[in-house]
């Protein structure tokens, strides 16, 4: 198996590019289909995870969030420090830092289709 990514509906695909990319996406590509009147969007980290966000034409509501998705999660190197730029730029985490069981600090932030992300610090192990 080689490449794979997630896609997931969006409202605003600007205001979902500039969000991913606070969080060091890079926007790769853009396909319009016009014959599905949807716009792809493909942004991917530099450790090469993809997303591919899908935009409806004609349908700017927030998509519908059912139970079966519950977050994405990334991995960063220093939260707090991460957590700081990411607050420089307007983005506050949903809650304050914790700490699990096994010792990793985790908090969550929302993007603007409210699609929750967890963010836990690398510990190097």
């Amino acid at each position: 198996m080689a490449k794979a990514h997630l896609s997931i509906r969006v409202s605003d695909p600007a205001r979902s590019i500039d969000f991913y990319k606070k969080l060091g996406f890079e926007l790769r590509k853009e396909i319009r289909l016009e014959k599905f009147a949807s716009t792809l969007v493909f942004i991917a980290l530099p450790s090469g995870f993809e997303i591919e966000l899908v935009h409806n034409w004609g349908n700017n509501d927030r998509p519908l969030l059912k139970d079966g998705f519950l977050h994405l999660g990334l991995e960063v190197q220093n939260l707090e420090a991460f957590l700081n730029s990411l607050k420089a730029s307007g983005i506050e985490p949903l809650c304050p830092i914790n700490i699990t069981p096994g010792g990793e600090k985790l908090c969550f932030i929302m993007d603007p289709d409210g699609y929750q992300i967890e963010l836990v610090e690398y510990s190097g192990k």
